[in-house]
Formats: C-alpha cells, sequence, structure tokens
C-alpha cells in the first residue's frame, strides 16, 4: 500500500541528513521517483532560516521535476536550558528554526502549489507541544506554535487543494535527543523509522 501511495512522486525533505528525515528518505528513495534529500551541506542545499535558500531550493526542484507532490519538514532543534540560563540569541534560535522556518517554507512553497494546483506539506513537531517542561521551554512552546500554524495554515490554502498536516512523534531515538538528554534505554524511544 505504501508501494503504491508513493509510486512517482517527487518528495523534497528538509532535515533528511539525520534523524527522522535521514529515517524517512532511506524508506521513500526505493519507491519514489525523485526524493530530494535536503539540508545545509546537501545539493542543493537549504537553509531554513535564509529565505533566498528556501526560494533557489524549492525554484530548482520545481522546474527540474515539476509537479512537487510533498515537501516535508523534519528540521529543528532543541537548546535544553532554563529559562534563567538561555540567551535571547538562544531563544531567538529556537524559535526561528521551529517555528518561523516552517512559515517561510509555507509562505515560499505555496505559489508553486498554486501554480500545479495541489501539494502536500508535512512539518514534523514534537509531544512536547502538549505541555511545557522545565528545562526546554523555548522548544515546547514552539513546538505549541507549530500545531497551531498548521491548523490555520491548513484551514487557508484548502480551497486550493493543498493539504498541511503535523506529525507529532513521542521520544525518539536521534542525535537530537542524544546531544540533549544523553544516552537513554532504547527500549523506551521511537526508533526514527517508525
Amino acid at each position: 500500500l505504501i508501494k503504491d501511495f508513493f509510486n512517482n512522486k517527487t518528495i523534497a525533505i528538509i532535515g533528511g541528513t539525520s534523524g527522522i528525515g535521514k529515517a524517512l528518505s532511506k524508506m521513500l528513495k526505493p519507491l519514489s521517483k525523485h526524493v530530494y534529500t535536503l539540508g545545509r551541506r546537501t545539493t542543493p542545499c537549504v537553509d531554513l532560516l535564509d529565505i533566498n535558500s528556501i526560494e533557489e531550493m524549492i525554484k530548482t526542484i520545481f522546474f527540474n521535476r515539476q509537479p512537487i507532490d510533498y515537501i516535508i519538514n523534519c528540521a529543528g532543534d532543541l537548546i535544553r536550558k532554563n529559562v534563567e540560563f538561555m540567551t535571547a540569541q538562544e531563544w531567538d534560535y529556537i524559535y526561528n528554526i521551529n517555528i518561523r522556518a516552517n512559515y517561510l517554507l509555507a509562505k515560499i512553497a505555496l505559489p508553486y502549489f498554486k501554480k500545479q494546483n495541489f501539494g502536500n506539506l508535512i512539518f514534523v513537531g514534537s509531544s512536547s507541544y502538549t505541555r511545557g517542561r522545565a528545562g526546554y521551554s523555548a522548544y515546547c512552546s514552539a513546538k505549541a506554535a507549530l500545531v497551531n500554524f498548521c491548523q490555520a495554515f491548513a484551514e487557508e490554502v484548502s480551497q486550493f487543494n493543498i493539504n498541511v498536516n503535523l506529525v507529532s512523534p513521542t521520544r525518539v531515538d536521534t542525535p537530537l535527543r542524544y546531544r540533549n538528554f544523553g544516552q537513554e534505554d532504547k527500549k523506551t524511544l521511537l526508533a526514527a523509522g517508525d
């Protein structure tokens, strides 16, 4: 069933070089026509903090492989610090990569999806959106904002045959998780491929 669903599709996976994005890319490459695994050090490259980089990436894929069936954003980051010790620059970075970058991606993708009369945007959130937790208030609140952004944007674009979805997995076995929480029992973590 999954093979038929993704057969002959063009898929851009941002944040595809690590964690969930890397596992997703590995799973979809044998199934799809064109899978672009994208990051800051890939070709084409994309820096989600730079609107021009996003525009160039989408333009390149659209003109080379239109239509673009799916754009999946797995990129995100977490800095584990209490508010007292987090700098304003760190706070801004967490909000920029976890919420503003998704807004920029949606804004840039929209005219391309409208031109092709359909599109699918999928964002990866986190179960952390459900409750603010000590030590990573910036991350939790940014992921909560992402949920509300996706709900609102989905309503705005549904008339154009554009689907907006958000996947909010539980704790996942990724490098980002280990960098912030250390080694944990893998039995308590969701595998990135799942």
